[in-house]
């Protein structure tokens, strides 16, 4: 009885093996096991944290150095950051990849992450994850960057300046009045001086690709644009970069605009985001036909 109970185990065994290397499913499924690639890990190398005290209108920069194994670098990058400000906005990052020590086969990305603050007070970065994708778009890794906590003060000498300004103007009051006056005999009385908050985007928008021609500054370019787009729709749609996503930004402009109008409009975020975050040096002639892309687009929505 033992022994037939041990056959029909083995016989079990062998024709479920037979099954197993026939079926096409399973062995391609074994396959992927064996053959996938675990995407690449990277890991945080060092940090140079802000200090704990800025003056306001300063620049504030949070450097972050990462390792990567030497291949993996070429075959990633990064996305948009995950963010959770309190009183600070992010208003551009540069990255540089150098070599790592030969021992180690690596390389490392060092990124700088410029932030401003708002008013005086206290300021925090409450969640900060760095995301990288790779080229199919497929997300690949994450790194989280400890909170920070530091204050914004107001500017050095900040009363010598209001003092002496009221001073100014005092002393000059009358000199000024009389050349406005004088002035304003031959100024003709401006028309339309109320503007809507696509004429001044528009402007904005206007002047940042003005500065961009004479300077050639394309990641500061991209930054001008990335501010004035979310600009308008912090004014337009009350959106809070902050501390909402793409997802609710979608939801508000679709309950004031079309589906088809709303979708743009989170495409030119998605692309601004892309050619900031890629690594790579945008192209003049792509950063042309985004900036008329979103002139155009706002100048759609504006008001006769």
């Amino acid at each position: 009885m033992i022994f037939s109970v041990r056959i029909n185990k083995y016989l079990g065994l062998i024709l479920g093996g037979i099954f197993f290397l026939h079926s096409p499913n399973s062995k391609a499924e074994t396959f992927d096991l064996l053959t996938k690639v675990q995407p690449p890990s990277p890991r945080i190398e060092s940090l140079d944290r802000p200090s704990s005290n800025y003056s306001l209108g300063s620049v504030i920069p949070y450097q972050i150095r990462v390792r990567w194994p030497s291949p993996a670098i070429e075959e990633v990058r990064m996305s948009s950051p995950d963010l959770t400000l309190e009183n600070l906005e992010l208003i551009g990052v540069s990255q540089e990849t150098i070599s790592g020590p030969e021992e180690s086969a690596s390389t490392d990305q060092i990124l700088t992450f410029n932030f401003k603050g708002q008013k005086p007070g206290l300021a925090k970065i409450k969640r900060f994850t760095l995301k990288w994708i790779q080229s199919d778009g497929a997300s690949t890794s994450e790194l989280a960057i400890p909170p920070l906590e530091l204050t914004i003060t107001q500017p050095q000498n900040w009363w010598l300046i209001i003092f002496l300004s009221v001073g100014g103007a005092t002393a000059l009051g009358g000199l000024g009045f009389l050349f406005w006056t004088l002035s304003q005999k031959e100024k003709p009385i401006p028309q339309n001086v109320d503007k809507s908050q696509e004429d001044l985007i528009l402007e904005d928008l206007s002047a940042a690709q003005q500065r961009w021609e004479t300077n050639s500054h394309h990641q500061e370019f991209l930054n001008e644009l990335n501010h004035l787009i979310g600009q308008y729709a912090a004014q337009k749609l009350g959106w809070n970069p902050s501390q909402e996503d793409y997802n609710a930004l979608q939801k508000k402009a679709e309950s004031k605009w079309s589906k088809k109008e709303a979708s743009a409009f989170i495409e030119l975020f998605r692309t601004l985001e892309y050619e900031r975050f890629s690594g790579t040096v945008v192209e003049p002639n792509r950063l042309t036909k985004l900036y008329r892309t979103i002139y155009s687009f706002i100048e759609h929505k504006k008001i006769i």
